[in-house]
């Protein structure tokens, strides 16, 4: 291991992400009532730091119940990723009651203000692993532009061992390669914080010698199970590429309500059972 000032890099075997799990609570005397956009409970189940690919490598240690119910008997959904870089605790719950990346609800890291927070007076850069935000006052005051300081402050965290970084005005002005990997950070743009720059962590490293993490955009803090259980849902599993921002308007779908404002996700129709419906005594559907 190689300590690096402010950042302790740390090679790990795995750096887990969040497990994502929806339950539908339903009794079967509503079953038509709850397929038909309103379910009478709602459960949603965040593990943290559960990787994408713990519940089929230990399907054989699960008990019944539990974890099973949702492989048996759920729509679990193998290649569930984030489509954004920052994957803190923070933006990654905000993108799932949201439905948006964080240009949509604006949370880009677990300060929910976003904005510098000086631990003493002499400090101008706060560095909080992979992002330093920066005392825009005490750059104006000394006649910095925000463009020039943030470049600045991306070249010193490169300097202690980052693969390499996004300004917040090269993100505003979408100044990302055409790739996977520059969209994630383009997803990660937050109009709302102040003057920030996010770090690119050189792979399998984290930023604290002490514990483990998960904050960058590769597979094993991106990838995430995400797994629905209820009447509504067709049993399966599902191995085509969905996101953890589809969440919100698939749930928006079945409670017969509007998707939030700055949803981005689609409504997971493939796992959804096929329409029942109640005959009343006339023999007419209700």
């Amino acid at each position: 291991m190689r300590c690096l000032p402010r950042f302790a890099r740390t090679r790990l075997l795995f750096n887990p992400g969040l497990l994502l799990v929806l339950a539908l609570n339903l009794s079967p005397s509503s079953f038509a009532s709850a397929y038909n956009a309103h379910p009478k409970l709602v459960v949603i189940v965040v593990i943290d730091q559960f990787r994408g690919d713990y519940l089929e490598r230990y399907r054989e240690q699960f008990g019944d119940g539990g974890f099973r119910l949702f492989l048996d008997h759920g729509a679990y959904f193998s290649d569930c990723n984030y489509n954004y870089a920052n994957t803190h605790t923070a933006p990654g719950h905000a993108t799932l009651v949201s439905g948006a990346y964080a240009n949509g609800h604006g949370i880009v890291a677990n300060a929910l203000t976003g904005k510098f927070s000086p631990s003493h007076s002499a400090t101008c850069v706060k560095f909080s692993y992979p992002m330093a935000w920066l005392d825009q006052e005490a750059f104006a005051a000394a006649h910095v532009k925000e463009r020039d300081a943030e470049t600045a402050v991306g070249e010193a965290m490169k300097q202690v061992g980052l693969r390499d970084y996004y300004t917040k005005t090269q993100l505003a002005e979408a100044a990302v390669p055409d790739t996977a990997l520059g969209h994630k950070y383009l997803n990660s743009y937050s109009p709302e914080a102040g003057w920030y720059v996010i770090g690119v962590p050189q792979p399998y490293t984290i930023g604290s010698a002490k514990s483990t993490d998960h904050a960058t955009p590769y597979t094993y803090d991106a990838h995430v199970p995400l797994a629905f259980y209820g009447l509504p849902f067709q049993p399966g599993t599902y191995r085509g590429q969905v996101e953890p921002v589809h969440l919100a308007a698939t749930l928006a779908s079945l409670l017969g309500i509007n998707a939030p404002t700055h949803a981005v996700g689609r409504v997971l129709t493939e796992a959804l059972a096929p329409p029942h419906y109640e005959e009343n005594s006339g023999g007419s559907r209700k």
